[in-house]
């Protein structure tokens, strides 16, 4: 009985200390601690409300190879296969190089003059065009003969390089009759544009500023004369269905017009097939 009531009047151990702390150091007892409160649980962060990125979009299909090595991208591909240029020298060299860099069979045509040049032998494969009579221009510009080679060879695209026929509204005419591409502009605007007096026309009726010049093509030197006595001296003849330089003579005396319309005419003849001209009057020095 007395054992039982001497356990209830114990001190709990940690009051016990407390009191002979504060005792040994003259402070008052410390307050008994307080429980701590229950902490709340923190909600999961929310999920991102932003859109999902869109799916990968689907890889190129890698390039391929042509039979000479060369990376095609298909990106480039063109609904032709089989390309002939209607023309000779660097021209034709540099459209044969394009042809094969867009993974085209590459063809050639040669006069029998020009059968060692190297364009024949830059292109796929190669074919004499014209007879062996004829001149080594005139091989060039003639259409049936191109026309007939590159039907029997299964070509689907002309491309005529510049000069020979390549403002030869008839030539555009005669691919597409024969459902040959004619790599370059419709024959109507060669028909409008190709002849550089209709042109000269076309741009007086838009009302854009032209040198005086001859309305009209002529195969006359004397209709050149006169002209270029109302105009005045220095004028220049050039081919009416030319260009690039070709028939071209700068005249700056009347004497001298004669003579040059002749060599201009015939240059023009040679290399267009058309030896008409127009005159302008020369405009040295227009900046």
């Amino acid at each position: 009985m007395l054992l039982g009531a001497r356990a209830a009047t114990r001190p709990a151990p940690g009051a016990a200390a407390a009191a002979r702390r504060a005792t040994s150091t003259g402070a008052p007892p410390a307050a008994p601690r307080r429980p701590l409160p229950a902490r709340r649980p923190v909600a999961a962060p929310a999920a991102p409300t932003t859109t999902p990125p869109p799916p990968p979009a689907s890889a190129a299909p890698p390039p391929s190879f042509n039979d000479k090595g060369i990376v095609i991208d298909p990106a480039e591909r063109t609904p032709f296969t089989r390309l002939l240029c209607a023309n000779r020298g660097e021209i034709a060299v540099r459209v044969f190089r394009a042809g094969t860099e867009l993974g085209l069979r590459t063809l050639a045509v040669y006069s029998s003059a020009d059968r060692l040049q190297p364009h024949r032998y830059k292109a796929d494969e190669s074919y004499q065009v014209g007879e062996a009579s004829a001149s080594p221009v005139g091989a060039y510009l003639d259409v049936d003969a191109i026309i007939r080679i590159a039907v029997a060879q299964g070509v689907d695209a002309i491309h005529p390089g510049y000069g020979f026929l390549s403002e030869n509204a008839a030539f555009a005419r005669a691919c597409g009759a024969a459902g040959i591409a004619f790599v370059g502009p419709l024959p109507e605007t060669i028909d409008a544009l190709g002849d550089k007096t209709a042109a000269r026309r076309l741009a007086t009726e838009c009302g854009v500023p032209v040198v005086p010049g001859t309305a009209a093509a002529t195969a006359d030197a004397a209709a050149a004369t006169a002209f270029a006595r109302e105009a005045g001296f220095p004028v220049i003849l050039k081919a009416a269905m030319g260009g690039g330089g070709r028939g071209m003579r700068v005249v700056r005396r009347e004497e001298e017009l004669a003579a040059a319309f002749e060599m201009a005419s015939n240059e023009a003849r040679a290399a267009f097939g058309d030896g008409r001209m127009f005159v302008e009057k020369l405009v040295e020095d227009p900046r």
